[in-house]
């Protein structure tokens, strides 16, 4: 874990607009396999008043509570130990705030870009085998074809994205 102190300008600045005193902080990984970072806060008096929730969880001894984000919701605007700003998308609580759900949008272009890709590598191994089969007369065509349908079949099974059909379709339900 990130020694930080007790410095009075470490802060992460949340997308709500909110602030919070930060006092450690650290990057993990869950059990699910997925990165976060687990910060100790110790939260000022207008996010306590505003989340009447928080004052439950605050540790009475040390005054802190602990919060953990996705790695994809934070960032570092300054790591220096002294004067640390970090950016935190989601509110204090970790719910979406507009600045949070900016990515998803991000994310879901990524997801559609890495199903074009697939289909593309898809195409590309297609032509591939074509040039092969052509390349080789004792092969007969019709076999291959054949044999690019069952391995494009397989393909599209097993790729995260679904796989579109023959034209390129890279629409599907999941992206409605």
């Amino acid at each position: 874990m990130e020694q930080i102190g007790e410095q009075l300008d470490n802060f992460a600045h949340f997308g709500d607009g909110h602030t919070a005193l930060i006092i450690n902080r650290r990057k993990f990984r869950k059990a699910d396999g997925t990165e976060a970072w687990e910060f100790f806060f110790r939260p000022n008096k207008r996010l306590i008043a505003l989340n009447p929730i928080i004052k439950d969880e605050i540790n009475p001894s040390t005054g802190l509570i602990k919060r953990e984000y996705s790695v994809l919701d934070v960032r570092a605007a300054d790591e220096n130990p002294n004067h640390l700003r970090i950016w935190i998308f989601t509110d204090f609580n970790g719910d979406s705030t507009p600045m949070s759900r900016s990515d998803d949008e991000k994310d879901l272009m990524i997801l559609q870009l890495q199903k074009t890709n697939a289909i593309m590598q898809l195409n590309i191994a297609e032509q591939n085998e074509m040039l092969r089969l052509k390349s080789s007369p004792h092969l007969y065509l019709k076999d291959a074809s054949e044999s690019i349908k069952l391995v494009k079949d397989v393909l599209k099974k097993q790729t995260p994205f679904g796989g579109g059909n023959e034209e390129g379709d890279n629409n599907s339900d999941e992206f409605d």
